[in-house]
């Protein structure tokens, strides 16, 4: 794989493999033409695609002549047609492997003699093992220093557990994380007060040995913030980088942290959301979306700058929920009123609600902020679910198609 962030890539960078030799492997694979459309061609390259997501990932690059694995031209492509011809590999793949690859990028990089360079990245999967199910061909593929290879029946069985176990270990992470949240194990003092927990995991830090690089959070430290949208102050920490936000200097604790660990995990905490309004146990429900929309859409963008791929898994979690009752903006959606009627108190103290996986990212404008209704469409079936513990029958915020009717 080229050793850079995939937008970033440049001729540079694909001429730097030429000069040092640089051979096919676990990581990548040069090709002189693109696949063809025959059953031959298209089984080869459903079966170049699967072995590097069923392994640690790679990059395939088109238009490259190699000799014994080593790359020895860029000569380019010719007869390249980028629009029509991403859109037929992505149609290829999406009827011919099983389960389907997410977060695979296709780019062409310019400057060569014949033509641009199409680079395929493939991500390491957390749905592995993916299966070449062409026209009933149902085989797997894999990698390793040699190239791809045929798996065998005992590695078939390993990838499926490995599968299991990945989920196992983001359930057991977030468990663990609310376990020393509740004892007061955090990077800054909380209180014995409602907190809303938002986790935003990377498969891709359970899935290897992800390390990220904290000097580059210099340049992102603007968007990582708490919840509360504000910080007031900010250190590295054994797990990674925190910022925060206090009461002021009389406050005998701190009431929002970020907290961005090593390996791409951002774990928000917020207390001042969910509080005593007038005596009244009543959550704000216009202020707990919006504030989880813009949040989540900031964290995203930071993924997208330090290349954390998706697979995502957003979870949200309220600690002290039992008793509170959900506030509601009848002028947003007068319907509300026909639903209120079943409306009734949160019956218990933690709510774990459902967590939510994005496959891909949303739209540019969505992680600039322009537009967030994308981000609220992957935050629906978890505010549906905070919601349904009040005991309305979903967020009265979106309408049938989707649309979030706050913060337009």
């Amino acid at each position: 794989m080229i050793p850079k962030a995939f937008e970033e890539i440049t001729e540079a960078d694909i001429t730097s493999l030429i000069e040092n030799e640089v051979p096919e492997g676990r990581q990548i694979e040069y090709k002189l033409l693109l696949p063809g459309n025959n059953d031959e061609a298209k089984r080869e390259f459903l079966a170049d695609v699967s072995s590097f997501a069923n392994a640690s990932g790679g990059d395939l690059l088109y238009g490259i002549k190699e000799d014994d694995g080593k790359p020895v031209a860029t000569t380019g492509l010719a007869d390249i047609n980028t629009d029509a011809d991403v859109l037929r590999f992505e149609n290829i793949l999406r009827d011919g492997l099983d389960p389907r690859v997410s977060g695979l990028r296709m780019q062409t990089i310019d400057g060569f003699s014949k033509g641009p360079i199409l680079v395929v990245r493939v991500p390491n999967s957390w749905a592995s093992p993916h299966m070449v199910t062409f026209k009933n061909y149902s085989r797997f593929f894999t990698r390793n220093s040699a190239g791809k290879y045929q798996m065998d029946v005992t590695e078939i069985r390993s990838a499926f557990a490995l599968s299991e176990s990945l989920r196992e270990r983001i359930a057991r992470f977030r468990d663990g994380r609310l376990g020393k949240i509740i004892a007061g194990d955090t990077p800054v003092l909380l209180g014995d007060v409602p907190k809303i927990v938002l986790h935003v995991l990377p498969v891709s830090a359970f899935a290897r040995n992800v390390r990220l690089a904290l000097s580059v959070v210099d340049e992102q430290r603007s968007k990582m913030l708490p919840i509360s949208g504000s910080a007031t102050g900010e250190r590295y920490n054994v797990d990674g980088f925190v910022r925060y936000c206090d009461y002021g200097s009389d406050s005998a604790y701190r009431y929002d942290y970020c907290q961005l660990f090593r390996n791409g995990i951002i774990e928000a905490v917020n207390t001042e959301i969910i509080c005593l309004y007038d005596g009244e146990k009543n959550i704000p429900s216009v202020d707990l979306e919006v504030r989880l929309v813009y949040t989540l859409q900031s964290y995203l963008s930071v993924y997208q700058r330090f290349d954390i791929q998706p697979p995502i898994v957003v979870m949200l979690s309220i600690i002290g929920a039992k008793g509170y009752e959900m506030g509601v903006d009848m002028r947003l959606c007068p319907a509300a009123r026909l639903a209120s009627h079943d409306a009734t108190v949160i019956d218990r103290d933690m709510l774990i609600l459902p967590d939510v996986l994005i496959q891909e990212y949303p739209p540019e404008e969505a992680l600039r902020g322009d537009d967030v209704n994308d981000i609220a469409r992957i935050l629906h079936p978890i505010f549906d679910a905070v919601w349904n513990a009040a005991g309305w029958p979903r967020s009265m915020y979106y309408n049938g198609d989707e649309n979030w009717k706050v913060g337009k």
